[in-house]
């Protein structure tokens, strides 16, 4: 923003590139906290969606429907939507930015702040402005956080101490496996190493991380039965 205001200083004009790529990198991170928002609403789906024509599969419908689910889905989850009063200004600039071009930012030299404009949408009957745009992604993403963060105690609460099968990375292709308690804090060396069953032998590529992985240290005895 700084070069663009020397240029426009220096040359009378600019052709505000920096200005561009910045909206871009804002809207960018708009639509990723929606798309945050969309993965949360599915593993409620996987939950509690099955076989329930209740339980909308769309993040839009859930929020404009969860009153009307009917089932397992608890009261504790159905509050956090109720208080997800920020949800309608997210999905306003989540489905215009999906098809608008890249609004603009401008940069107040005298405090710092950078506003973001869109002259495609509106905000309260005038064009759609945020006067300090970094201030605003600190609040939504908070508010998002706090909404994700209420749902996933409630699904923590809902999980069984059996060992269960995850992916930890990937070696010429090929799977690193462990078995891990997900009642149990995680952290990188939780669980139980599985993969070494083949990454031991001679002919393949052994883990990168055998040195420190604690998971490795415990490895998964062969037959022990899993879900």
């Amino acid at each position: 923003m700084d070069i663009d205001k020397k240029q426009l200083e220096e040359r009378g004009y600019t052709p505000a590139l920096n200005s561009h790529e910045l909206s871009a990198v804002i809207e960018a991170a708009i639509l990723e906290l929606y798309s945050s928002l969309d993965c949360t609403v599915k593993v409620l789906h996987a939950v509690y969606g099955r076989g329930s024509r209740s339980f909308p599969g769309s993040t839009r419908r859930l929020f404009q429907n969860f009153e009307k689910v009917t089932g397992s889905f608890p009261d504790e989850l159905k509050e956090a939507f109720r208080k997800a009063d920020w949800y309608e200004g997210l999905l306003y600039l989540r489905d215009e930015l999906t098809h608008l071009a890249t609004g603009s930012c401008n940069l107040d030299h005298k405090t710092g702040v950078i506003q973001y404009m869109h002259l495609g949408m509106k905000l309260r009957g005038g064009v759609y402005v945020i006067e300090d745009v970094f201030a605003w992604l600190a609040e939504i993403t908070n508010k998002l956080n706090g909404f994700m963060g209420s749902v996933f105690r409630v699904l923590n609460t809902t999980l069984k101490s059996t060992l269960v099968q995850q992916t930890c990375g990937f070696v010429e292709g090929r799977i690193l496996l462990r078995y891990l308690d997900p009642t149990e804090p995680l952290t990188f060396d939780s669980g139980l190493c599985f993969a070494y069953q083949w990454f031991e032998k001679p002919e393949n590529s052994t883990c990168p991380f055998v040195e420190q992985c604690g998971a490795y240290k415990r490895k998964m005895p062969p037959g022990i039965p899993t879900s």
